[in-house]
């Protein structure tokens, strides 16, 4: 693997700076100047509106909702419904302004952000009962960090966990 950090992680980081929502729903007009940006509301109402549907489907195949790691938490779209759903959530993302402005709106307690650095996921081995993330894997440069990450996932869930991704 390169030393250097992967085009997509930088970009991704210029898109938690610049314009945090559209960066993570880039839907026609709802940039920043655009002829209808995101509203917080809007956004976040995308999140409940995904989630619905993902809860559900994800039920089908067991979920303990003990706890769950979000890889690509953004701005905390999704991570607000986690919250709602499972006893604890750690979400987590490359970009520490993504993680601010997640920090920010999403005030769940039981929800925690953090920032990592692309490569690993901080949790112990076995800690975690679900593993969650989504538009995050299909940004990667390559299929060797989709690897580290899987190998991560495998790590961390505990023994019957689940992952969707």
């Amino acid at each position: 693997m390169s030393k250097d950090e992967p085009k997509s992680n930088l970009e991704w980081k210029e898109w938690g700076k610049n314009d945090p929502l559209f960066g993570v729903a880039a839907w026609p007009g709802k940039e920043k100047g655009g002829t209808a940006p995101w509203t917080d509301e809007e956004f976040y109402e995308l999140g409940r509106a995904d989630w619905a549907v993902f809860h559900k489907e994800w039920k089908t195949y067991g979920l303990d909702e003990e706890s769950c790691l979000e890889i690509g938490c953004g701005a905390g779209r999704m991570s607000m419904q986690l919250a709602r759903t499972f006893q604890n959530v750690i979400a987590v993302d490359i970009s520490e302004d993504m993680i601010v402005y997640a920090r920010q709106r999403v005030t769940a307690p039981n929800a925690h952000f953090e920032v990592i650095n692309g490569t690993s996921l901080p949790r112990e081995d076995n800690s975690v009962s679900a593993v969650f993330s989504t538009h995050v894997f299909q940004h990667f440069d390559s299929l060797e960090y989709a690897d580290l990450y899987f190998a991560e996932i495998w790590r961390i869930l505990k023994p019957g966990g689940t992952m969707m991704i």
